[in-house]
């Protein structure tokens, strides 16, 4: 925690920690598992019960993307962003992070980082501020690595953004889930039109993917009663 927050990865680094930062609720179980695969677990539970290691909070809207080699990025980069609106890279795999988030609106929360299969350096950010009854979708877009960034929001109907998606084949088409139903563009954020069909109105899509095989898009979506 500081100027150079470090992922926690190895005992040593766990050991080495003087203030910690938990995963939020939708990232807890998850982190939690993930621990025990590395053997940090008994560690941190040590940091905390008998060290006296202070938590400084909980990271409610943490995002964490890894790019993979694989799709032809760096191995190593991650990106993250946290419930303040900040939003960071390491390409060492945590060892040193640099904040990315001069051009973005501050003070938002960070609903979903999505790097491009297409382009090493462009990298997506949604933002959402219904916390403060504020409606805008806020979907970003860098091609530098976040050094700058983008509106790709266009013509989007005012509603909170949750998360932005490209197509496999085709970087220009994007899709975004809002509060408000999904939505895809054909030009990289300029236009987009609504795929709401027969999906219950004002229904929130909180994520999505495409079918890797069938190249269909599947939903999930989230109803108040």
């Amino acid at each position: 925690v500081g100027v150079n927050p470090v992922l926690a990865t190895t005992p040593a680094q766990v050991a080495a920690a003087d203030k910690i930062v938990l995963p939020g609720v939708g990232h807890f179980e998850k982190a939690m598992h993930n621990l025990r695969e590395l053997g940090l677990y008994d560690l941190l539970n040590e940091a905390v019960l008998v060290k006296k290691i202070p938590i400084l909070g909980i990271c409610l809207g943490m995002q964490l993307m890894a790019r993979k080699s694989e799709e032809g990025n760096a191995a190593g980069v991650l990106y993250v962003g946290t419930d303040d609106g900040k939003v960071w890279l390491t390409k060492n795999d945590g060892g040193t992070w640099k904040e990315i988030s001069n051009g973005l609106p501050v003070y938002k929360h960070v609903a979903k980082i999505t790097t491009s299969a297409f382009f090493p350096s462009r990298v997506y950010v949604t933002l959402n501020d219904r916390r403060q009854d504020n409606n805008k979708p806020y979907f970003y877009q860098s091609d530098d690595e976040g050094a700058t960034w983008k509106l790709i929001s266009g013509n989007l109907p005012y509603a909170p953004a949750n998360v932005l998606i490209e197509h496999p084949k085709n970087s220009n088409i994007l899709f975004a889930g809002t509060d408000m139903g999904v939505y895809m563009t054909k030009n990289g954020g300029v236009n987009w039109v609504a795929l709401n069909g027969n999906i219950p109105a004002s229904v929130a899509v909180d994520d999505m993917f495409i079918h890797p095989r069938d190249l269909k898009l599947v939903i999930g979506t989230y109803g108040r009663g």
